[in-house]
C-alpha cells in the first residue's frame, strides 16, 4: 500500500473495524508516512470540532501511536496542540488514552528537546490529566535510558519548589507519586511540604507510602520503573492497539454490568491509589475521574 491508499484506510475506518494491513503497510515505510500523520494530528488540532463531526475517521488515534512507535519528534507538538486546544473534546474522542497511554505517546515522541512536555506540565490553563501525562512521560524517558534520573529529579524539585501553581489538583497527585518512584531522598523535605500544604490528596498516595519509596535505592527504584509494562515503549501499533473495545464487533462485546445506585448513603472509607475508583468507572483510583 502506499502512503494515500494508508490514509485512506485510517480516515474511513467503520466501527469495530481495525486496518491491521494499513497499519503494517504504514509500519514499514516510517520515512515516507510519518509526515502525513504529523499533518493528520496538526489537521485535528486546528479544527477538532470538525473531526468530531467527521464518520469513521480514527485517522487521529493512528497517526499518534505510530509517530510513538517511529520516535518521531516532530510529531509531538502537534500531539500536545492536539490535547490542549480543546481538551474535553481530544479525550471524548480518545476515550481511555490520556490516562492509559498519552505518557507513553508523549515520551516517543521526545527524544532530545523535552521543553515542550514542560512547558505543559508548568501551563495551570491545561487539562490536569494531560499534565500529569506529560511528568509520566519524564519517567518514561528515565526507564528507557534516554534521560538520566538526576536531571529529571533535578526538575521535579524545582516543580515542587516553584514551577507549579500551590493549589491542589491531579498534577501534585502525579507529581508526589512520579517523585517518589524516583526515590530520591533530595525531594523528600519540599515533598514533604506539599502533603503538608494539602496539595497532594492523601488518598491518592499516602505520605507513609511515598516516604518508603523515597528511602528505597535508586536500583531498587529503576528496577521497577523498567519493569513496569505501563511505562514500556510502544514498539508495535498492531499489538498495542487491536485488543481494544472499539475495534471489535458490537455484537461480541460483553455488555457492562448496571450497578442499581444505592437508596440509603454510603458510609465511604479511604481508598487507596491502585484500589477500583468508587465512580464506578473500572480505572484505578489514580487514573479516575474523581481526582481531576
Amino acid at each position: 500500500m502506499n502512503p494515500t491508499d494508508i490514509i485512506h484506510a485510517f480516515t474511513h475506518n467503520p466501527p469495530g473495524g481495525f486496518p491491521k494491513d494499513a497499519l503494517q503497510a504504514a509500519m514499514a515505510q516510517p520515512d515516507e508516512i510519518s509526515p502525513r500523520l504529523i499533518e493528520i494530528l496538526q489537521r485535528g488540532a486546528d479544527d477538532i470540532t470538525a473531526l468530531a463531526g467527521t464518520k469513521d475517521d480514527n485517522g487521529f488515534l493512528y497517526a499518534m501511536f505510530l509517530l510513538a512507535q517511529f520516535k518521531e519528534e516532530a510529531g509531538l507538538q502537534p500531539l500536545i496542540d492536539f490535547f490542549c486546544t480543546d481538551s474535553e473534546t481530544a479525550i471524548m474522542l480518545t476515550g481511555d488514552v490520556v490516562t492509559e497511554n498519552l505518557s507513553k505517546l508523549f515520551a516517543g515522541m521526545t527524544q532530545t528537546n523535552r521543553r515542550p512536555l514542560q512547558t505543559l506540565i508548568e501551563d495551570r490553563g491545561r487539562n490536569s490529566f494531560v499534565r500529569a501525562a506529560a511528568i509520566e512521560a519524564l519517567l518514561c524517558l528515565v526507564a528507557w535510558d534516554i534521560v538520566g534520573i538526576d536531571e529529571i529529579e533535578h526538575y521535579f524539585l524545582e516543580l515542587l519548589v516553584n514551577k507549579l501553581e500551590k493549589e491542589p489538583s491531579h498534577v501534585w497527585n502525579y507529581l508526589a507519586d512520579a517523585a517518589s518512584r524516583l526515590g530520591s531522598a533530595k525531594l523528600q523535605t519540599d515533598l514533604k511540604q506539599a502533603y503538608d500544604q494539602q496539595l497532594v490528596s492523601d488518598t491518592y498516595i499516602p505520605w507513609d507510602q511515598a516516604k518508603a519509596l523515597l528511602a528505597r535505592s535508586a536500583q531498587q527504584n529503576m528496577a521497577d520503573l523498567r519493569n513496569d509494562k505501563g511505562l514500556a515503549p510502544i514498539t508495535n501499533v498492531i499489538e498495542e492497539m487491536q485488543g481494544w473495545a472499539c475495534f471489535t464487533p458490537a455484537e461480541e462485546r460483553i455488555a457492562p454490568i448496571k450497578i442499581p445506585k444505592p437508596k440509603q448513603p454510603v458510609q465511604t472509607t479511604k481508598v487507596g491509589r491502585n484500589d477500583p475508583c468508587p465512580c464506578g468507572s473500572g480505572r484505578k483510583v489514580k487514573k479516575c475521574c474523581m481526582l481531576g
